[in-house]
């Protein structure tokens, strides 16, 4: 399998439902960026890669995430 391939592969419904619950966050500016990381991307199908990207980012906690976020 080419790395194309890997980092084009869409996630399934059942992990959606995952990352979608481990996203919840306390923060009203996070839950915001976090919508809209949903609005955006879930109706082409969220890939491998942005999934990964956003759990790794759902490990920070709320002050750290708001820190990287634009504006």
């Amino acid at each position: 399998m080419s790395m194309a391939t890997i980092t084009q592969a869409r996630i399934g419904d059942e992990d959606l439902r995952r990352l979608k619950w481990r996203s919840r966050r306390g923060l009203l500016e996070s839950v915001l960026f976090v919508s809209r990381f949903f609005e955006v991307h879930e109706r082409a199908g969220l890939t491998t890669m942005q999934a990964e990207g956003l759990r790794i980012l759902m490990d920070l906690d709320d002050p750290m995430l708001l820190e990287l976020l634009p504006g």
